[in-house]
């Protein structure tokens, strides 16, 4: 059977036995439909109803009822593996029925809480958002088979259809306790790469920050902060508000470079922008872009 690329949301290794040369195989053989050329995102294609998010990368899963070895071991092994392949052709899930799963969870900068369990699409319309995407072991097998259909059904959901099966009560009562192995990051050009050590935990302090007044008052709208990520950098500001959100704007007009999307964090409790490459600006030619933006509304101290 012969099958178009543009048809394959989802491509499933199955073996009877993990070691690490049958992970390697199974690896090898998802990255090589991952990589099959795909036709671009167009007006053709339907997005959900919640999400104008479409996705046309394949998710791949290597599906196993037992391994010679832990997972903690196939993780290591996992992990020398994506190495040496791009990172949109790396296996998106590996479940092995007697011990657990391995996948991929997503994390925003200053944040606890993780997100999901599905590595971020591989888009041309995908927005290079700066969060955190952490190899991590989830050690419950008795939720195994249930982890693997809700992440695959999570991805049908945004693979140019839709789907109405309830996922919640799937995991009622599975463990969010995981383990992490390795945290990558988004770069400026969509590929993950390993974060480095002095970013891991709470990472560096910000290159700058200041505060923004409204002019001539103590009303604070709000603190813009600086930060280095991967190649490139982005802006925080806190706390989050109509106001504070404003001044990302603010900063959006200077940036022609590359087009700047802002969006809250899941605390809602401050807003990012998209990754900007280039050489920042200082803290100064920002003070002076928004106060002169502001029409001298603004102060910045």
């Amino acid at each position: 059977m012969i099958l178009p690329a543009d048809s394959i949301a989802s491509v499933i290794e199955v073996k009877s036995t993990l070691s690490k040369k049958e992970l390697k195989d199974a690896v090898t053989k998802v990255a090589s439909v991952k990589k099959l050329k795909r036709s671009s995102i167009t007006n053709i294609d339907q997005p959900v109803t919640f999400s104008e998010l479409i996705v046309n990368s394949t998710f791949g899963v290597v599906f196993a009822y037992d391994s010679k070895t832990s997972l903690n071991t196939l993780a290591s092994n996992l992990r020398e593996l994506n190495a040496e392949l791009p990172s949109s052709q790396w296996t998106d899930l590996v479940v092995v029925l007697g011990k657990g799963v391995l996948g991929y969870y997503i994390q925003y900068p200053g944040e606890e809480s993780l997100l999901g369990q599905l590595m971020p699409p591989a888009s041309e319309k995908f927005v290079k958002f700066p969060y955190y995407v952490l190899l991590s072991i989830s050690e419950d097998p008795q939720y195994a088979v249930n982890r693997f259909f809700a992440t695959l059904m999570a991805q049908l959901t945004f693979f140019r259809k839709r789907s109405f099966v309830p996922l919640d009560p799937m995991l009622q009562g599975a463990t969010n306790n995981v383990k992490r192995v390795q945290e990558y990051w988004l770069n400026s050009k969509g590929k993950l790469k390993e974060v480095p050590n002095s970013h891991c935990g709470e990472g560096p302090e910000p290159n700058w920050s200041f505060n923004v007044f409204v002019a001539n008052t103590q009303h604070i709208l709000g603190r813009i902060s600086q930060h280095t990520w991967a190649d490139g950098y982005i802006y925080q500001v806190t706390p989050t508000s109509y106001e504070a959100n404003r001044l990302l704007g603010y900063i959006a007009e200077l940036n022609q470079k590359d087009p700047v999307h802002i969006f809250p964090s899941k605390d809602k409790l401050k807003g990012l922008t998209s990754i900007l490459s280039g050489i920042p600006p200082t803290s100064e030619e920002i003070k002076k872009h928004i106060i002169n933006f502001s029409n001298g509304n603004i102060e910045a101290r």
